[in-house]
Formats: structure tokens, sequence, C-alpha cells
């Protein structure tokens, strides 16, 4: 499914000393670095990888029981 482009996320490119640091703010944990942007694209792509996998397992977890206090 593809998503209509008013509801695309936006990157942020920023250029710090010899790195572009890219991020995509409407995700939590989702930046990156390289030293071109497109180095900083292909890392970010990497840790948006990541980030998929670390929710995938979280929401394949069983709820632990809540103890009484």
């Amino acid at each position: 499914m593809f998503m209509k482009s008013k509801d695309a996320a936006r990157v942020v490119y920023e250029r710090s000393g010899g790195w572009w640091v890219v991020s995509i703010p409407a995700i939590r944990g989702a930046y990156s670095q390289g030293r071109t942007r497109t180095e900083a694209i292909a890392n970010l792509f990497d840790a948006m990888a990541g980030l998929v996998d670390t929710y995938r397992t979280l929401a394949a977890r069983k709820p632990r029981a809540r103890r009484a206090a």
C-alpha cells in the first residue's frame, strides 16, 4: 500500500562538520549519519530496519501478569 504524499513522513537533513545527519522526526529513534547524503539515507534505511525488527519483537512478547501490591 502506498502512502499519499500528504501522509508521508518528513526527512530532515542537517550538515554537521563533515557529516550529514538525517532523521524522521515523526518516528522516535529514526536517525542516522553519513559522509554523504546518499550514505546517510542508506544508513537511515538500515536503522529503520532495526527499528522494525525491535517493534516486531516487542509486539510478539506476551504481557507479564501484574502482581497485586
